[in-house]
């Protein structure tokens, strides 16, 4: 970025320009968080511009539970939430909302610091500030030379605001790290979701206002955050130890604290810039440079904070009687298979339930009072093995916006079209299995069972996003008899698989052990696609069809009446 900014010897992140953002035009700058409605008319801040996507996500939850904290009466109120939207707040109003909050975000000086321990940790070890850094190498990798593709030492020198981003990301979603080292709030590397409202000309894209803006949230029965700073804001007050196992829930502290969680105990270590020494990720030159930090374990240990967070789907392997538990990324993208659990719930008898998150029903009916038709829902976190990062994941998918008289016929027909994709891949998965190999070569089947997979999602992906697009319409003027959109699916669902098992299983390129193998393999899928045998009959349930007839073939009847063979 190579910007020169001078700042104070104290660092609020309520007032200094410390945030990297791009307006419409391409012009890049650094803001202030009361700077994001400034030029909306004319050029606005369309998205955060960190040189990491990480550090992009971290500064819409950042921007987002601030706003949520600080501007908690606004939020809670459908009217006034509304003519925030339409006439969004000047600067000096969000700043006077933000200066509520003022003593929780400093991030040096001698009182409390932004997400740091309470004590100063004088006496610990200091560790390079690029530790911070989810997907930087561990001691162990290290020790073990296996940082092949993320490699060690990539820089030592941060700005302080490189370094409250890097603070703000390991502790939202913070991974296992060893032995007292807590995880997020939500776990090791959770999910995140936003609604993107769709832009209102084509002139500019969406502002970042009201990206962040629409997933603002707040309960109505909380107590006013800003009044009750110290339970919100972890650091404010001596560290909830957990060495021997304490938790903290929600009860222990104010719910808003969902967006602020402190499980790491961190200090980071400032000092003089003199030689203008510039941010290793970054550019920027600072006054004040951040080369290390010091650490401690044993930080907050928080536990049972059911669906909590407003940002993150969640899931439960009991319909009941269980905890709800926050979701994480797989490798790969997002996709329609992933409907269930980021856009509908599951049905409330399904042994594995999925939920979206909290924030996702609250967009839905602030875009039907707008009168949009659609939104585009983001999803994105660290996919993460234990204590490793194996990528960062984001997708987007478009939500046509439903009348809310509608939505539960929308939701249960979107979740039988998906169902039903499942059934037919795994179907599919198995009969290309059986085709290629005969049991010798297993690595080889699962490759070439997952290939059959992945072709098949994209393959019926775009029908699928066609369909949903059409329902809300389709609903409203034929009501919620919709057999025959689900007879259209099915029948798509099974080209579909047909095609693909052919593309992957040639004819002409098998022997004639392997061609008898094929064939069987291709009559069994066909069988069961047509609703035979007991998968045959799990598909069309899952469809929502009624069974086929049985099988057996109709002959004459013999003399007791019976069809004979």
């Amino acid at each position: 970025m190579g910007m020169l900014i001078a700042m104070t010897s104290l660092f609020s992140l309520l007032t200094e320009r410390w945030l990297p953002v791009r307006r419409a035009s391409g012009l890049r700058l650094m803001i202030a968080p009361s700077d994001l409605t400034e030029g909306l008319d004319d050029d606005p801040i369309v998205a955060f511009d960190w040189p990491r996507p990480d550090f992009d996500a971290a500064a819409r939850e950042f921007l987002i539970g601030l706003l949520s904290t600080a501007c908690w009466s606004q939020v809670i109120d459908p009217e006034l939430w509304l003519t925030w939207w339409e006439e969004p707040p000047t600067s000096a109003e969000l700043a006077e909302r933000l200066a509520r909050l003022a003593p929780a975000f400093m991030l040096d000086g001698p009182g409390p610091c932004f997400l740091q321990d309470w004590e100063p940790l004088a006496d610990k070890e200091q560790k390079t500030i690029t530790s911070l850094l989810i997907d930087e190498p561990g001691d162990q990798t290290l020790k073990k030379n296996a940082d092949l593709f993320v490699k060690r030492g990539r820089g030592a020198t941060f700005s302080r605001s490189t370094a409250a981003m890097a603070l703000f990301t390991l502790q939202a979603f913070a991974p296992a790290g060893g032995a007292g080292n807590r995880t997020s709030l939500r776990g090791g590397g959770p999910m995140t979701t936003l609604g993107l409202p769709t832009p209102s000309n084509d002139k500019h894209p969406v502002p970042l206002w009201n990206i962040l803006w629409l997933n603002v949230w707040g309960e109505i029965d909380w107590v006013d955050p800003a009044t009750v700073l110290p339970r919100v804001f972890p650091w404010l007050v001596p560290t909830r130890v957990s060495s021997k196992d304490e938790i903290t829930t929600p009860r222990d502290v104010h719910p808003a604290q969902a967006y602020w969680g402190m499980p790491r105990r961190i200090r980071l270590v400032f000092s003089a810039n003199p030689n203008n020494t510039p941010c290793d990720l970054t550019g920027t030159i600072d006054s004040v440079r951040v080369d290390a930090y010091r650490t401690q374990n044993y930080g907050t240990n928080y536990a049972a904070w059911d669906r909590a967070h407003p940002l993150t789907p969640y899931y439960r392997t009991k319909p009941t009687g269980q905890e709800w538990l926050p979701l994480h990324p797989q490798p790969g993208r997002l996709g329609y298979r992933d409907w269930v659990g980021l856009v509908v719930a599951d049905a409330e008898d399904q042994a594995m339930c999925r939920t979206p998150a909290q924030i996702v029903g609250i967009i839905k009916d602030r875009l039907e009072i707008l009168n949009a038709h659609y939104m585009r829902l983001l999803a994105c976190g660290f996919d993460m093995d234990n204590m490793k990062a194996r990528g960062f994941v984001e997708s987007e998918m478009p939500i046509p916006i439903v009348d809310r008289d509608w939505r539960p016929s929308f939701d249960v027909h979107s979740r039988r079209m998906v169902a039903g994709a499942r059934e037919v891949s795994g179907l599919l998965s198995v009969a290309v299995g059986k085709a290629l190999t005969s049991g010798e070569l297993p690595d080889a089947e699962k490759g070439s069972r997952r290939a059959a997979k992945d072709h098949f999602w994209e393959s019926t992906e775009a029908s699928f996003y066609e369909q949903i697009a059409a329902l809300p319409e389709y609903l409203k003027t034929k009501g919620a008899d919709i057999a025959a959109l689900r007879q259209d699916w099915f029948l798509h669902l099974r080209k579909i698989a047909l095609l693909v098992f052919d593309a992957l299983v040639p004819m002409d390129t098998l022997e004639a052990l392997a061609l008898e193998r094929l064939v069987k393999a291709r009559r069994d899928l066909v069988s069961t696609l047509n609703g035979f045998g007991k998968n045959g009959l799990a598909l069309y349930n899952a469809l929502g069809l009624p069974p086929p007839e049985s099988g057996k073939p109709k002959g004459k009847e013999n003399k007791k009446g019976k069809a004979s063979s």
